[in-house]
């Protein structure tokens, strides 16, 4: 019989997936209940919030009493939710978590590395970094002549993902004689300095012997969206890095595990400048490139996280895992790219719409379907507001012609043919 994995996360699809390739069987909980989650999941259950603990521990322990979890995998939104591993007598991977989400240790793990890290200041508690030891007004006057050349302060909220808690800082958005994000400043939120540049993501793996990188991505620009302008628009990938740059991602692998004891996949945020490279984030949990990375590896993602926590039993040993990834993170396989559909107003799934998708759906250890392909499908009869997310869209860039137009056409085509009102 497979091995049960807990897989938590407020949409799972794409981690549960290949918790499947890894041979495991995904148990999940999630915010979406979407049709390919649903269909790949052992066990599923929908939540209503992912900081809803008794409601999830309700389920998860009725659900041990019929399954042993060998291993657990966390999506987006669960690097937040410090708390969640003691529901089941997990502390340690709680004190991680918790130092996994410090700005200040990001900084100084980056800088260990030989990495930059933006200008950050907190906009609660004592300043900190290049402006500590000012006033209060003076800080505050410097951030508002700086505002006044140009727009090169962001107000970040780390605890939100997928740039949800990013805007651009504003000329009046600081309190001038308090220096308090419309007084309502949390000891999430941080002020910190725009880098420009590529966005890359890059995923990790920790383990008892060390860790390493597994792949990088490229997100997609930036654009407008009623809820935040740095809202995620999805990734290409794998893309390709040098010899130095994954010698000096390693290295911060391996800074960023002796100082957390954190095992298992993990992901950070950087941007790469002509100058070099900037770390913005990181984020302890499966992230939304990762199926990009792992598509045609013999040995999934998940697979890599549970053998790395002792979940499966196998004859490799760290320095033979760690071997196979280093021969795949070379071989960059045709970049796919993954968009995901936003509306431009409210929408109801119709069955037919929702139909033609499944039969178009993304399953990442098979090849693309012709000529676009969709994941993250909702029910049909699904009533979606405005900027809301619809499903999540494939296309092959191809090594020879990169930029491709079938993205285009995907869109132009769900319009058409069932007049969905995609942005």
């Amino acid at each position: 019989m497979r091995s049960q994995s807990l897989v938590v996360g407020f949409s799972c699809r794409a981690l549960a997936q290949s918790v499947q390739r890894a041979g495991l069987q995904p148990w999940v909980i999630d915010c979406c209940g979407d049709l390919d989650t649903i269909d790949c999941s052992t066990r599923y259950q929908k939540v209503d919030a992912l900081d809803d603990h008794a409601a999830i521990g309700e389920c998860v322990a009725r659900w041990q009493n019929e399954a042993e979890f060998k291993s657990i995998f966390f999506a987006g939104g669960m690097e937040n939710q410090v708390s969640f591993p003691n529901l089941l007598s997990l502390g340690e991977v709680s004190a991680s978590l918790s130092r996994l989400r410090s700005w200040q240790s990001w900084e100084k793990w980056a800088k260990q590395a030989g990495i930059a890290f933006p200008e950050t200041i907190p906009l609660a508690g004592p300043l900190a970094g290049p402006l500590a030891g000012n006033s209060t007004r003076e800080t505050a006057d410097r951030l508002h002549s700086s505002l006044a050349e140009n727009s090169s302060w962001l107000v970040k909220d780390i605890s939100q993902a997928g740039g949800l808690g990013v805007r651009r800082c504003r000329e009046g958005m600081v309190d001038q004689g308090s220096l308090r994000l419309e007084k309502r400043s949390r000891e999430s939120r941080v002020l910190q300095r725009m880098v420009s540049g590529d966005s890359i993501g890059v995923s990790f793996l920790s383990g008892r012997d060390g860790a390493l990188a597994l792949g990088a991505v490229r997100a997609l620009p930036h654009s407008q969206h009623p809820w935040s302008e740095f809202i995620y628009r999805g990734s290409i990938g794998p893309i390709p890095l040098t010899h130095e740059e994954w010698s000096l991602f390693d290295t911060f692998a391996s800074c960023v595990t002796v100082e957390t004891n954190w095992l298992g996949i993990w992901n950070a945020d950087f941007v790469r400048t002509a100058d070099g490279w900037y770390l913005l984030e990181i984020n302890p949990r499966w992230s939304a490139g990762m199926e990009l990375i792992d598509r045609d590896w013999r040995h999934s993602i998940a697979w890599h996280h549970a053998h790395a926590v002792g979940a499966i039993k196998s004859s490799y040993s760290w320095a033979e895992q760690k071997r196979l990834i280093e021969e795949r993170r070379k071989q960059v396989a045709a970049p796919i790219r993954k968009e995901i559909l936003y509306l431009q107003r409210p929408w109801t799934c119709t069955e037919q719409a929702i139909a033609s998708m499944w039969g178009r759906r993304w399953g990442s250890a098979s090849p693309i379907p012709s000529p676009w392909s969709f994941g993250d499908i909702p029910p049909a009869k699904t009533e979606l507001g405005e900027g809301y997310p619809l499903c999540s869209l494939f296309t092959e860039e191809g090594k020879d012609a990169p930029g491709g137009t079938k993205w285009i056409e995907a869109k132009a085509w769900l319009q058409s043919e069932y007049q969905i009102p995609i942005a």
